[in-house]
């Protein structure tokens, strides 16, 4: 079973430092740029936050609980900064070949990228802001 320091570090370092690296960049943020698009903050997440797939395997607590309070925190963000022109969404990367995805994972980290950068490309605020997607740009549930 998973420990309290265990729990309270990965809680500290995926859900609390982007929220308190967001409150630190608002500054820049709020600044306007020259094609009057929002600012967009982008919160690296997980399909293994989600609440709605998590059906199977259950487990991970710390991981999982880090990155559905992170999905929490992006949802509030969309809303709290909107007056500001600042938006805010959730990308899970996919299952990519790192250290942490294994070499079984089927995406190169290359292949994700492209995937999180087409969709901040294509950002739309009356469709995404505030929402939960992967990186093929497919929506995702809670």
């Amino acid at each position: 079973m998973v420990t309290a320091e265990q729990m309270s570090r990965t809680l500290h370092t995926n859900t609390l430092a982007p929220l308190f690296l967001t409150k630190s960049l608002l500054p820049l943020l709020q600044k306007k740029d020259l094609t009057g698009n929002p600012s967009l903050v982008v919160n690296m997440s997980s399909i293994l936050g989600s609440i709605t797939e998590n059906t199977k395997q259950g487990g991970l607590y710390p991981y999982r609980a880090s990155k559905s309070a992170l999905n929490a925190i992006t949802r509030s963000l969309s809303i709290d900064l909107k007056h500001q022109n600042i938006c805010a969404v959730s990308i899970h990367p996919g299952w990519v070949k790192t250290d942490m995805g294994g070499n079984n994972a089927p995406l190169t980290a290359k292949q994700s990228i492209k995937g999180v950068l087409e969709l901040i490309e294509e950002f739309s605020p009356a469709e995404h802001n505030g929402n939960f997607y992967d990186n093929t740009g497919t929506k995702l549930g809670w």
